[in-house]
């Protein structure tokens, strides 16, 4: 009967967890919690960029179509402006020096949306702009 106890009681002992093998186990969870909460920041932050260029993509779709509703000229350079439906953006462009673009009577407008609180630009969109001054001959023939 004295080593049915024995043996009775050391395999209790071997069923238990040991204080270092609990520490272990906290620790891997800790790891797998702190990783699950750094992704979950970065896709929060990536999704929120992802709908403002989605929102400005939209608003310069509709600003363009606006500009060449009309005359190629109507296409404001240099200007700059607020971006409609989308807050703390705006919009602004320039003129870029292509040889190519001027060579066939164009000039090349660079339209780009800034995020005013960090000033960098998440859209940017060239427009080839036919220009009729370009390609007139001097003394007004056509």
């Amino acid at each position: 009967m004295n080593r049915r106890f024995k043996t009775s009681s050391r395999t209790r002992a071997n069923r238990g967890v040991t204080l270092i093998e609990a520490l272990a186990g906290l620790v891997v969870l800790g790891t797998l919690l702190v990783s699950i909460t750094i992704a979950r920041g970065r896709f929060i932050r990536q999704r929120a960029l992802a709908e403002q260029k989605i929102a400005a993509a939209s608003a310069v779709d509709a600003l363009v179509s606006r500009w060449m509703a009309g005359n190629a000229s109507a296409i404001p350079a240099p200007a700059a402006g607020p971006l409609e439906n989308v807050p703390n953006h705006a919009w602004q462009t320039r003129i870029l020096s292509d040889r190519s673009a001027s060579d066939v009577g164009a000039s090349i407008i660079r339209l780009e949306v800034i995020n005013r609180s960090t000033d960098a630009p998440i859209l940017v969109l060239d427009l080839l702009r036919h220009d009729d001054r370009r390609l007139a001959k001097p003394g007004g023939a056509p």
